[in-house]
């Protein structure tokens, strides 16, 4: 048999390859070239790997709808099992109502009255869940401290403003009452609709806390809390201090006692305080001034009159917190095409950690914090006028021409001014000068307007 030979001629990537198949010499002797473009198995390789692409991304579809599939079925298993009733002394209480036990005389009162302190736990722990020891514990022990004749005195009542079933104890017996939760109807003014002491308490505190920020616009002398189920307003709601204490210590939360009282005195002081300001505050002032004073407690540079860590130490005998909120000052704020004289309370203005001696009263003052000098010219963008100068304690605005530190209060300032326009008369104002020893610069006459007082720049 004849030796054959294949010869293979490679070219570049882009040209056939020739092949050459030789045959038996009894055939003719004919090279028959096949030619196949390489760009069609560059196409098949991408096929294949596009198709292993898409067999991994079934793969893993499949999976996340196995553990899918998986966990649907763990839910219906936990749906099919039976569900047991979480018992609670509410339950308990609730049971004894539906089903009450035979009266004798042995149970018709009490044995002994509960102590105040379990009546208090009993309150807050109603719904509590109990272990089937617990439950068996109060259950048995229930008799012994309420009875059968005290408990037709509970009701079940709906609050107005819930929608929840309580319990309602008439006062049939002597106190305390640890089933009672609702508010007695002699103090809520007049209002009929049952409402439960949580409700009461929950609508305290949402009255307090818009008042904190709209007290501003009450030009009133008395605080007024509407009443939770949302009845007419018109003689339904707590009106005064000692209605309120009354309320708070029926509730028996001495916590929320406390804290309602300190915002509620707050409050009281701050309307008081502005209601008595001469000459009377205008709607339009009150509305700047609470703007004001928000965006300053929102940029630091005042502090909140609610926040306890800038209250002082407050008495309490019976009547208000006392918390001294009488440095308001009136200042000229422009206001569009209008001057407001506008009420801020001086004494909550963040101050100097450190207080300067005054060269001329030898008082010791904390100055109004200048620290954050951008934050003060974004507040006073809003609300122009000379006001940002007036506040500090110290005369900072002498500094841009006065060569020394300002070591002299803003209020001898104005008694120095006050003393040259009586004895210089009308020509005070170009011969005024300075009040330092060593400097003796003549005030501008703008100077001389800013810190003088009304009466005495009038002459």
């Amino acid at each position: 048999m004849p030796k054959t030979r294949v010869s293979i001629i490679k070219f570049s990537m882009n040209s056939p390859i020739a092949i050459w198949l030789p045959f038996s010499a009894a055939k003719k002797d004919k090279l028959k070239v096949f030619t196949r473009p390489m760009n069609e198995s560059v196409s098949l390789r991408s096929r294949v790997l596009t198709s292993n692409h898409d067999l991994q991304n079934a793969l893993h579809d499949t999976k996340a709808m196995a553990y899918a599939v998986e966990d649907l079925q763990s839910q219906i298993l936990q749906l099919k099992q039976p569900k047991t009733s979480m018992t609670t002394p509410r339950s308990v209480i609730v049971n004894k109502l539906l089903n009450p036990p035979l009266s004798t005389a042995q149970d018709s009162h009490p044995s002994m009255p509960i102590p105040l302190q379990m009546a208090k736990e009993l309150k807050g722990t109603l719904d509590r869940p109990m272990n089937a020891d617990e439950a068996l514990y109060i259950y048995t022990t229930f008799e012994k401290w309420l009875g059968s004749e005290a408990l037709q005195l509970v009701i079940l009542v709906t609050c107005c403003v819930c929608q929840k079933v309580r319990f309602k104890q008439a006062a049939g017996f002597s106190k305390p009452r640890p089933l009672n939760e609702f508010i007695e109807r002699d103090l809520r003014l007049g209002c009929q609709n049952p409402v439960c002491s949580a409700c009461f308490l929950k609508s305290i505190f949402s009255s307090l806390a818009r008042l904190r920020e709209t007290w501003w616009k009450a030009q009133d002398l008395e605080v007024y809390l509407p009443c939770p189920c949302g009845c007419s307003p018109a003689g339904v709601h707590i009106n005064d201090r000692s209605s309120l204490l009354q309320v708070l210590q029926y509730l028996e939360n001495e916590k929320a006692e406390f804290s309602v009282i300190r915002i509620y005195d707050t409050i009281l002081q701050l309307m008081q305080t502005l209601y008595f300001i001469e000459p009377r505050v205008t709607s339009e002032a009150r509305h700047v001034a609470a703007r004001l004073h928000f965006k300053m407690m929102r940029n630091g540079l005042m502090h909140s009159p609610f926040d306890p860590r800038y209250r002082r130490p407050a008495r309490r005998a019976g009547s208000l917190l006392k918390e001294d909120f009488s440095h308001v000052e009136l200042y000229n704020i422009d206001d569009g095409r209008k001057t407001l004289q506008v009420p801020i309370f001086t004494q909550l203005l963040r101050v100097e950690k450190t207080p300067i001696a005054c060269i001329i009263c030898a008082e010791s003052i904390y100055n109004v914090s200048y620290d954050a000098v951008d934050e003060w010219i974004e507040v006073c963008t809003e609300f122009d006028g000379d006001w940002v100068w007036k506040i500090s304690r110290f005369p900072k605005i002498l500094r841009a021409r006065c060569k020394h530190s300002i070591d002299f209060c803003t209020s001898c300032l104005q008694k120095h001014i006050g003393s040259q326009v009586e004895r210089l008369d009308k020509t005070a104002c170009d011969d005024i000068r300075c009040p330092s020893q060593k400097c003796q610069r003549l005030l501008t006459y703008e100077e001389v307007q800013l810190y003088a007082q009304k009466e005495a720049f009038a002459k």
